[in-house]
């Protein structure tokens, strides 16, 4: 099931955004994520989010969206493969004509992702904060 996030869901939602950065992303320094997590906590109580549960209400996973932005994609381990992202991401495609995000190139799984889900690559860049190259892409009904 996907449904919008409420406010009792933050805490959840920032454990899994932490875990889920420090596992995906391990070339990156681990505070670069840990700094963030107070700032993203907050960010998340103004940020449309979209979660997806099972029957049991554990939060499988959950995507953010700012405008046509993707602000992030997260699914839990254990819940990968399973279709959860791409429940996800189509239920962001259902609310907009256009999608845009950003990918770390050291995370080739995630970069397939996008694109087999119909993501187009329209540049790449270096991000100073995180140090590491990430892949712009876009999605178009």
């Amino acid at each position: 099931m996907i449904r919008a996030a409420q406010p009792h869901d933050l805490p959840v939602l920032s454990a899994l955004w932490l875990d889920t950065n420090l596992e995906a992303h391990a070339f990156i320094d681990a505070a670069f994520f840990t700094d963030r997590l107070s700032l993203v906590t907050m960010a998340f109580s103004r940020a449309e989010i979209y979660i997806c549960t099972d029957t049991d209400s554990l939060v499988r996973g959950f995507i953010g969206l700012d405008g046509e932005k993707v602000a992030g994609l997260f699914v839990r381990q254990g819940c990968r493969g399973a279709g959860v992202g791409k429940a996800l991401l189509d239920t962001a495609k259902s609310l907009r004509a256009r999608l845009t995000l950003s990918v770390y190139d050291l995370n080739p799984r995630a970069l397939q992702f996008y694109l087999r889900e119909g993501f187009k690559t329209v540049g790449h860049g270096y991000d100073e904060d995180s140090q590491a190259y990430f892949t712009e892409l876009v999605w178009r009904r």
